[in-house]
């Protein structure tokens, strides 16, 4: 229960031009594995965590041990996942998923990390008929598996 709420950024972005060409030149060189964050899914219509709509601002991330040994933390994670699995379960992959989804196709993308609990990189990549490699770092709020 000691988890700040708020994550300051650290570093300046780089300037538009000069990271355009950086990522165009590891794409051309491939092997590529790709990470994204919220922000790859609010054109769909699904808030990102940290941002002013986003949860963080409402409810504190839950730990691991936390929701292996708190039945009432366990109650209020099921209730709000449940809350936000309505809005995902309605939002479709944008222009920023499908482009992935063709990347990892095409072999350009070796692989996609993932943060996001929508799914919506999953169903891009299923639009093309890929297997793609999507490693969901939170899971899916569509699939469930037990602990015990």
């Amino acid at each position: 229960r000691s988890i700040a709420r708020v994550v300051t950024e650290t570093a300046l972005p780089q300037e538009p031009e000069r990271a355009r060409s950086g990522i165009l030149s590891l794409l051309h060189t491939g092997d590529v594995l790709c990470v994204t964050g919220a922000g790859v899914s609010t054109d769909s219509g699904i808030p990102d965590y940290r941002g002013p709509q986003g949860s963080l601002h409402r409810h504190r991330p839950m730990t691991y041990q936390e929701f292996q040994h708190d039945a009432a933390a366990r109650h209020r994670y099921w209730a709000r996942s449940f809350v936000g699995w309505r809005q995902m379960h309605g939002a479709a992959p944008n222009r920023s998923h499908e482009l992935l989804a063709q990347w990892q196709s095409r072999g350009i993308l070796t692989g996609l990390v993932t943060q996001n609990v929508d799914g919506l990189h999953r169903q891009a990549a299923e639009s093309l008929a890929s297997d793609a490699d999507i490693v969901t770092l939170h899971g899916d709020l569509d699939t469930v598996g037990c602990l015990v």
